[in-house]
């Protein structure tokens, strides 16, 4: 639904939404080779919003999740809105 290219590096951070029983997903992928470095699995979403570091070495992906949500024919409503920070630190070697 969303992405941003780190200000530094050939690195592209996105996120998927969720479909019925996949989770949405933040990944960060390398361009040309197309390598991913880093994902996150996410259950709950309804929308994130991704924000680099000006010098590329933190990425932060602010979450909103809900605990209820309610379709009204081509309206969605959440309810029980809360907030999540995920930070992902881009110079750390993943093990």
């Amino acid at each position: 639904r969303d992405f941003c290219w780190s200000p530094t590096d050939n690195v592209l951070a996105y996120w998927v939404a969720e479909d019925k029983d996949v989770p949405a997903r933040v990944t960060l992928l390398e361009i040309p080779n197309r390598t991913e470095t880093r994902s996150k699995n996410l259950f709950s979403v309804a929308d994130c919003k991704i924000h680099w570091q000006k010098s590329g070495d933190y990425l932060c992906v602010k979450v909103d999740r809900y605990s209820k949500v309610k379709k009204d024919k081509n309206e969605i409503k959440y309810s029980g809105m809360y907030y999540n920070f995920e930070i992902f630190h881009m110079r750390e070697k993943v093990i």
